[in-house]
């Protein structure tokens, strides 16, 4: 069978290593893995398939479930060229209703159809052409390079845009992917000691956990890159991975930009831990009416296609709606994303300053800030407190009074007045925030909290 697979954006299958390792996965302490040779037997398989009906509807993928086969058959349809969307409930090899063109051009179809994350409001789907993850991958720097036998460690959901673009850049190089059983500290442990990684894609949260363990920072260390993305890095996690010497890089990406278009080494601007810095490639970044936008080829198809599909346009501005800033050396820096803004008496408020600020009070574990609807304010800002369970019951309640955060937060410079909370609402023991399944506060299922406010 010819491994001559009719794909549409470029991958280098004559410089594949067909006895290279694609995916390698640890169960019981035994090290796994499935070959580029394996790999290509299989998407050759699924392209002469899909090559040889009429056009359908994209295969419908349940992802949710993160296992390597799933992975293996994520890459299997990305690799063959064949349409897909990753679906959170209908079966694999089901097809999606509706239409799925949306006016694309042939030239540039559709890969990959998924939704955003949704965390902090409702999930839209989205559309990723062919240009889109071509651009994204021929433009990765090269601490994110993974060649023949090398290994870039994956502790991230497949159904989210992250973890699928991590299998396309090692496809692109040929390069491996490790493969953690989940996305749990203890899983990404034993990733850590049993594979050698050349570096790995963690969120903020992940790194947070691992920096308790000596043994995880010491082999953090030996990575040549570490690349966080999906929200902000809170200051005290910068700060510690900076006197560990760690190779951090902050990354900033969307769904509709098919994950990261830029990302920048945390020591390069120590005191600035959100800064991305300049995007890849033919990416452009401009601030308009306060917030980034952001127009190329990774952004979306042509205007014309995209008018028709209700997607970005590469050759027109889309409007991220996150709020940013270019430091005097053209770098950028993120202040806070669309979905998390409060508008408070004519303000732009980001919760992260206010979280970052709330979360060195020493008796507090986390900490999250949401607007809620208000007649006078418009939004009022309420910030949600964990109180941290190590903290005696005597010191909670002096600390912790609303009377008492009112006070403390007031002396905190960096503050402003219209940024502080008008309402406290302390959690009992035993009550938390609620996190997503890596370990990221949910701002989303967080409001429940509020009750009827």
């Amino acid at each position: 069978m010819s491994e001559r697979i009719p794909f549409s954006w470029p991958m280098h299958l004559d410089a594949y290593s067909k006895d290279a390792p694609f995916l390698a996965w640890v169960d019981s302490g035994v090290i796994h893995t499935y070959s580029y040779a394996e790999l290509l037997k299989n998407s050759s398989s699924l392209a002469l398939k899909a090559h040889s009906r009429p056009p359908a509807e994209p295969i419908s993928l349940p992802l949710t479930d993160r296992t390597p086969k799933k992975a293996i058959l994520a890459s299997s349809y990305l690799l063959a060229g064949v349409p897909f969307s990753i679906s959170k409930a209908t079966e694999a090899g089901k097809n999606l209703s509706g239409s799925h063109s949306g006016g694309r051009s042939p030239l540039d179809p559709v890969m990959i159809t998924l939704e955003t994350s949704g965390t902090t409001g409702k999930p839209k789907t989205v559309e990723i052409v062919a240009s889109q993850i071509d651009h994204a991958v021929r433009n990765l720097p090269t601490p994110f390079h993974t060649a023949a036998g090398e290994y870039w460690g994956h502790a991230l959901p497949l159904h989210h845009v992250g973890g699928v673009s991590i299998l396309g850049r090692a496809l692109s190089t040929g390069g491996g992917v490790a493969f953690a059983k989940d996305t749990s500290v203890e899983a990404i442990q034993e990733l850590l000691t049993y594979v050698p990684l050349k570096g790995i894609s963690l969120v903020a949260t992940q790194l947070q956990r691992l920096l308790k363990h000596s043994d995880s920072i010491e082999r953090l260390s030996t990575q040549d890159a570490i690349l966080l993305g999906g929200g902000p890095l809170p200051l005290e996690v910068a700060e510690q991975a900076l006197a560990h010497e760690l190779p951090i890089y902050q990354s900033y990406g969307m769904t509709e930009t098919f994950a990261m278009i830029a990302a920048h080494r945390l020591s390069d601007t120590p005191a600035e831990p959100q800064c991305i810095g300049k995007p890849f490639g033919d990416t452009e970044i401009m601030l308009q009416n306060g917030t980034l936008h952001l127009r190329g080829t990774q952004i979306g198809g042509t205007s014309s296609e995209a008018a028709s599909s209700g997607q970005p346009s590469s050759d027109s501005w889309f409007d991220t709606g996150d709020l940013g800033r270019m430091d005097q050396q053209g770098r950028w820096i993120i202040e806070a994303r669309r979905d998390d803004l409060i508008l408070s008496g004519g303000n732009n408020i980001s919760p992260l300053r206010l979280e970052q600020a709330i979360a060195q009070h020493q008796t507090i574990e986390a900490v999250i800030v949401l607007g809620v609807d208000d007649t006078e304010w418009g939004q009022r800002v309420v910030a949600i407190v964990e109180p941290n369970p190590t903290t005696d019951e005597s010191t909670l309640q002096a600390a912790l009074h609303p009377v008492a955060l009112d006070t403390w937060i007031k002396k905190q410079k960096n503050i402003h007045s219209y940024e502080r909370p008008k309402e406290w609402i302390i959690l009992p023991e035993g009550k938390t925030i609620p996190r997503t399944a890596i370990g990221k506060l949910a701002r989303k299922e967080a409001r429940a909290l509020l009750g009827d406010r």
